[in-house]
């Protein structure tokens, strides 16, 4: 029975470190980084909508960084679409 509760244990572990490395190296990385390369023409695009699983994994420096970004390009796409 011990040894059950240990292997469950184990893969939770395993699991829940595997989530956190997806959450950081993808959402997190890569597809901000995507996200903010440029500016979309669509005011409702999916880029201008925040990514709370990418902010679950910064800390509070870089959700203000994050915050301040996104907030800028949703005010300059806004600009654009009464142009």
């Amino acid at each position: 029975m011990a040894i059950k509760l240990l292997i469950k244990s184990i893969k939770y572990q395993i699991y829940d470190t595997w989530k956190s490395l997806i959450a950081t190296v993808w959402n997190k990385g890569i597809k901000l980084f995507w996200f903010g390369l440029w500016i979309r023409k669509n005011e409702f695009h999916k880029s201008l909508s925040l990514d709370v699983k990418a902010m679950m994994y910064m800390n509070k420096k870089q959700q203000s960084r994050y915050l301040q970004d996104i907030t800028k390009r949703r005010q300059i796409t806004h600009m654009r679409s009464l142009c």
